[in-house]
């Protein structure tokens, strides 16, 4: 089973929480959550986490359906920023999937996980395949990935927007395909 480790959340450069226009802050001072996101023996992504050290504990419930990838499939977990948690994962026909949970500043809890929503169409990464996910800054978001073609391929969102098509970078730096094409 692979498994990612993840801060929820990051403090920046001074370390204090983020403080919403209301007075509120997040996360308060004392707390440092880690996530940990696993694709189970049943297909669905799972998640576990921990604050300060403390114990670790497991959600009760998947966050996703029950056979979206298979088993032990790599998740990429991502901050969007602050505000929002990005997982990422392989399905099972091989489409680029992704959930997020959004911090509800008015509620002061996170909103629960949303999704599966496709980013990409069945049949363009071997099912469970690799993924690798970057913040190029604070407001670029990749996710990267060999396709089924061989080619090294990249999609991004930018700003909070939407996700934009795959592009392969193979074809734009005239690079050979990883597959010998």
């Amino acid at each position: 089973v692979v498994a990612l480790q993840f801060h929820r959340c990051c403090l920046g450069n001074n370390q204090r929480p983020f403080q919403f226009l209301d007075g509120s802050r997040y996360p308060p001072e004392e707390a440092r959550p880690q996530d940990v996101f696993v694709v189970g023996n049943d297909g669905a992504i799972w998640s576990a986490y921990q604050v300060d050290g403390s114990p670790w504990i497991g959600i009760q419930s998947p966050l996703t359906p029950t056979g979206l990838a298979p088993p032990g499939a790599g998740v990429v977990a991502m901050r969007r920023s602050d505000l929002q948690l990005d997982v990422f994962v392989v399905d099972g026909f091989g489409a680029i999937n992704t959930i997020f949970s959004a911090w509800e500043a008015a509620n002061n809890r996170w909103s629960g996980w949303h999704g599966p929503i496709q980013l990409t169409g069945p049949g363009f990464v071997p099912p469970g395949g690799h993924l690798a996910g970057a913040m190029r800054n604070p407001l670029w978001q990749d996710l990267s990935t060999v396709a089924y073609d061989g080619a090294f391929w990249t999609t991004f969102e930018f700003n909070n927007g939407a996700w934009l098509p795959p592009i392969s970078l193979a074809s734009l730096l005239g690079a050979p395909n990883f597959n010998g094409g």
